[in-house]
């Protein structure tokens, strides 16, 4: 199966799409609403959208796929490929800012951000990296095992669901561990889904 990353941007007001947008996790909340509350797009005008530009990663894969909604954070549009490459796209015309490879799998159902003078960006890999999101570069490594999931943030803590581990949470300044819960119970370890 060929995956190719394309966009859709139908808007023709660009600010409206992005500026006033707080897509920083990719289901669009913690909740998982995975909708936008913007209401300018409606079953009124939708026939009326058109391609504005289409981005390619060019790395596809017969057997996986990409299960990751971008987000939008710091006037960027930030995906993520199969074989661990991050992008942030130009939300304007498609055109990459910056791309930065890690070990895959990385972000495989999605990636977190936060906001603020110094806006960073959170993905799941065999441990939750820390990117700066003005730049890509590696700022910190969570030490969580294996993750799939895209963190979640609250009160300068990032908890992430590990595959294996159960939920772990971490210091946001500094990476420490402070607590981990184990799930495993009679020989089961059962797998986080949300």
């Amino acid at each position: 199966m060929k995956l190719l990353l394309i966009f859709l941007f139908f808007f023709t007001i660009y600010n409206f799409a992005f500026a006033e947008s707080k897509w920083s996790h990719s289901s669009g909340n913690y909740e998982g609403h995975k909708h936008s509350v913007h209401k300018q797009i409606n079953e009124n005008n939708i026939s009326n959208l058109n391609i504005t530009w289409k981005f390619n990663s060019n790395k596809t894969n017969g057997r996986n796929v990409v299960q990751t909604t971008p987000i939008y954070i710091d006037s960027k549009v930030i995906i993520v490929d199969i074989y661990g490459g991050v992008y942030a796209l130009n939300p304007k015309n498609g055109l990459e800012i910056w791309n930065v490879k890690l070990n895959p799998p990385v972000g495989r159902r999605g990636i977190t951000a936060t906001r603020g003078k110094n806006p960073k960006i959170y993905i799941s890999t065999k441990y939750v990296i820390e990117l700066d999101a003005r730049n890509g570069n590696i700022l910190k490594k969570f030490k969580s095992g294996l993750s799939l999931l895209p963190p979640i943030i609250d009160e300068n803590k990032l908890f992430v669901a590990t595959l294996k581990n159960g939920v772990k949470a971490f210091d946001l300044n500094n990476s420490e561990l402070l607590w981990e819960f184990s799930l495993k119970k009679n020989n089961v370890e059962p797998r986080i889904w949300s």
